[in-house]
């Protein structure tokens, strides 16, 4: 009898161990991505933004000097590996693309955090120090400490939605400076503090850029940033160079989590693909959701071979899924050609094409393991040469 329970004992710890060994989460192939790559100089342009594929939002911090001649341009997309010093995160990227001007790729509608109350230059430039060991990203997320308010910064983002997650030194008031980011190419921006968790605004890049921002703890103050002088308030009019200065005081070692949605088409729909994409704050559960959105598309091709081969072929085929981006709003409107807004019925519209080389190589490779994709693609190049009514110009 001993013998028998001995054996049942060992017979149930066996299959205990393969059923553990059978719920283990296998990460996908998204775990092989290394958003790094290709991030430094002229060797792809890339950034290591957090980002859905084909997503609007691409949330990357803004680095500094961030160019190739060092002259704190924004470089191809707003962010260089050699650096170590940036000036805000924000939302809005166009990564490997040439043929525009590098100021037009990055930089827009950004937030900077910080503790100690900087001197009047830190608006008109706002420049901070990061820890460059502490810098890491994978795919959908993106985490970076700032050194001298010791803030750790996190990142994730849905299709029209970013989501940060500022971690304040305790006993510390948390603070947030919301601005354009790249001034050189932003007309202006408006924003208003509506109650004390949103923020809503617009910033002018090309035809807008319409936002709300949704917070997790209160606002305590909020003070603007003209271009030149700091005042009381909580609301920005077409302000060139201005900003918002946000105050939460201490938030007794609660990480401060900032949402935004955006939209270019309007504030309700900003509000819209918000609540449709990320309605809670589980900054968390956004982060797992983007990874996972990351393995859907990257397992539709299996590759085997070495850990380091396998980064590099899911690391390429990741950096297919950034450009083109969906301007199509969750209700089914964007944008057009013709500056009127149109409704794509039972497909998403892409917009913000890099053709240097795409056609060639990427579309192709689209029509194999992405087909809805390619197909949409191919839809929306119909939707932009009806809009530009090229017969006119014969």
């Amino acid at each position: 009898m001993r013998r028998e329970m001995k054996d049942l004992y060992l017979l149930v710890l066996t299959i205990g161990i393969l059923l553990i060994g059978g719920c283990q989460k296998n990460d996908g192939p998204a775990q092989y991505v290394d958003p790094f790559i290709c991030t430094q100089g002229d060797h792809g342009e890339w950034l290591p933004a957090a980002n859905a594929p084909f997503g609007l939002v691409e949330l990357c911090p803004d680095t500094y000097p961030g160019s190739l001649t060092a002259d704190g341009d924004f470089a191809h997309g707003g962010y260089d590996y050699s650096d170590s010093q940036l000036r805000g995160f924000s939302h809005f990227h166009k990564g490997s693309s040439g043929g525009t001007r590098p100021s037009d790729r990055a930089g827009f509608l950004s937030i900077i955090p910080f503790v100690t109350v900087p001197p009047d230059t830190f608006y008109r430039n706002p420049v901070l120090d990061f820890d460059k060991k502490s810098e890491t990203a994978k795919a959908g997320y993106y985490s970076v400490r700032l050194v001298k308010d010791d803030i750790l910064v996190e990142l994730t983002a849905a299709a029209h939605s970013g989501y940060h997650r500022y971690t304040y030194p305790k006993d510390k008031n948390a603070k947030l400076f919301l601005f354009e980011g790249n001034r050189a190419r932003s007309r202006n921006i408006s924003c208003r503090l509506i109650d004390e968790y949103t923020v809503v605004g617009k910033q002018a890049v090309r035809n807008g850029i319409y936002f709300i921002i949704k917070f997790n703890v209160p606002v305590k103050s909020t003070k603007i940033w003209d271009g030149n002088n700091i005042a009381e308030g909580k609301e920005l009019n077409d302000c060139e160079d201005g900003g918002l200065i946000l105050d939460f005081g201490d938030t007794d070692a609660q990480a401060l989590e900032v949402k935004v949605g955006v939209s270019l088409i309007s504030l309700d729909n900003a509000r819209e693909n918000l609540q449709s994409e990320i309605p809670d704050f589980n900054f968390d559960l956004a982060k797992n959701n983007v990874f996972e959105a990351w393995n859907k598309i990257l397992k539709n091709i299996e590759v085997e071979g070495n850990e380091e081969y396998k980064t590099i072929f899911y690391t390429a085929l990741y950096h297919t899924c950034f450009l083109p981006v969906t301007t199509t709003d969750v209700n089914g409107m964007y944008p057009g050609l013709d500056q009127q807004n149109h409704k794509a019925e039972g497909y998403i519209h892409y917009d913000n094409y890099a053709f240097w080389d795409s056609f060639r190589t990427k579309y192709p490779l689209y029509s194999l393991y992405l087909p809805g994709v390619y197909r949409d693609i191919a839809k929306s190049l119909r939707d932009i040469y009806e809009q530009g009514d090229w017969d006119k110009h014969d």
